[in-house]
């Protein structure tokens, strides 16, 4: 692994020093309440790792919108029984062909995998960060669903250690009107950089968010335009830094 890598992720791990926690209820205004497309990744781990205090019982009952449960004060996430698989090199895609969470067709699945593994030779073979815990038969796992209207995608961290294992959620569809902006592979891709970021971040500190979300972000979105550098979904995120520009 490069220095300059190295320096980066060093920076994520040491991030309780740089820039403030988020709360539960910050959250879940952020999840329930979005009108824009948003990467949900650091939110839904807040909300599973603190769990529902402070979440009032109709916000606790409205967590189900969004894939999540509520028992007592924990949170869980809901995953959908998906009966169809994929695999590419390092990646297990699970996904169906019937009910809400289905894809259009299987030529979908094909070229997100295909993507995936571009992001893969990006980060791991050029960039040189470590690769992430591997599930089941030494594959990533990526399980392709109906997400709710505004998400991009996300990531699950699971474990309780410094380092920690994950996979991730995308969507079965980018063509709804959210999303227009860019076309549906496009979506697909700076979605796949930018949520397998936070995989390798999960990997080097399993709590990265906690306090260092600006940073985790802000790194996330930089491999977006390192490697798909036309897109320019980052542009989105300008107007708000610059019209604030006494905020550190």
């Amino acid at each position: 692994m490069n220095l300059i890598n190295r320096s980066i992720l060093i920076t994520i791990t040491s991030a309780s020093i740089v820039g403030a926690s988020i709360n539960v209820k910050q959250s879940y205004n952020i999840l329930m309440n979005s009108d824009v497309p948003i990467h949900a990744t650091p939110h839904i781990n807040n909300l599973v790792r603190s769990g529902a205090y402070g979440l009032d019982d109709l916000e606790r009952s409205k967590l189900i919108e969004i894939g999540l449960k509520a028992e007592g004060n924990s949170i869980s996430i809901l995953d959908p029984v998906l009966d169809q698989s994929y695999d590419t090199d390092h990646f297990r895609f699970q996904y169906t062909l019937d009910g809400n969470n289905a894809v259009e067709n299987i030529d979908y699945v094909i070229s997100m995998g295909n993507i995936f593994e571009q992001v893969w030779s990006f980060h791991i073979d050029t960039m040189g960060f470590d690769q992430p815990q591997m599930g089941p038969d030494g594959l990533y796992e990526i399980m392709i669903e109906n997400l709710p209207s505004f998400y991009f995608g996300y990531t699950v961290a699971q474990g309780s250690g410094s380092s920690c294992s994950s996979y991730i959620k995308m969507r079965n569809s980018y063509s709804s009107s959210q999303f227009n902006s860019l076309s549906e592979f496009e979506n697909i891709k700076v979605t796949a950089v930018h949520e397998f970021f936070h995989s390798i971040q999960f990997d080097y500190n399993c709590y990265s968010f906690d306090h260092g979300l600006w940073f985790m972000e802000a790194t996330a979105v930089w491999s977006e335009d390192e490697l798909y550098i036309g897109i320019n979904d980052l542009y989105r995120y300008m107007p708000a830094w610059f019209s604030n520009p006494d905020r550190p």
